[in-house]
């Protein structure tokens, strides 16, 4: 029994002290220079900053303080929240939308029964042409659109990679663009090195 005491004692402590990962999508828009872009950003242990209390609508409001002072946006995950269809966002010579399903949390003592943001997508558009179609945001670490003096770039980002040569990009970034990217990768690792 008495080594048993410190298992528990290591178990207990380590529980109570767990790490908890928090994840935004941080929306840059500025139209001096023309330019969108949505990185995604990860911060552990910000628990206190998002929860001030055990009480939803606090948590909400936090949230929503979050999104209007530093553009750090929940998508995708049940300690987010839901208040409208779409996010639209105008950048200058490009135009952002922002689409995501809505999901009803489960029954529960904080939130339960409350909707979130799920299944976001984001659609780029410079005028009438379609930069990005529709990409699911959780397939991306950071997507984004400039104009330089004479023509247009659109970088794309996954796990694997970046694609930043889409510069005068003739058609539009799609989920099929995104899969070239781990082609792209994956060609990469079975190259030897020199």
């Amino acid at each position: 029994m008495k080594r048993m005491l410190p298992f528990f004692l290591i178990v207990f402590s380590s529980a109570a002290f767990s790490d908890e990962y928090y994840e935004f999508y941080k929306i840059s828009c500025a139209t001096q220079i023309n330019s969108i872009e949505v990185t995604r950003l990860g911060f552990w242990n910000i628990g206190d900053v998002i929860w001030p209390e055990l009480d939803w609508d606090q948590h909400v409001k936090s949230l929503q303080l979050i999104e209007n002072k530093d553009h750090l946006y929940v998508f995708n995950e049940l300690y987010g929240y839901y208040d409208k269809q779409v996010l639209d966002f105008d950048c200058g010579n490009f135009q952002a939308k922002i689409t995501f399903d809505k999901l009803t949390r489960e029954p529960g003592p904080v939130g339960g029964g409350k909707p979130v943001r799920m299944n976001a997508k984001i659609t780029i558009r410079s005028y009438d042409k379609l930069l990005a179609s529709a990409i699911p945001l959780e397939q991306i670490l950071r997507i984004g659109a400039y104009q330089s003096e004479s023509v247009q770039y659109v970088v794309a980002c996954t796990e694997l990679g970046c694609r930043d040569d889409l510069y005068a990009y003739d058609g539009t970034v799609t989920t099929k663009t995104l899969r070239g990217i781990k082609k792209l990768k994956a060609d990469n690792q079975r190259q030897p090195t020199r």
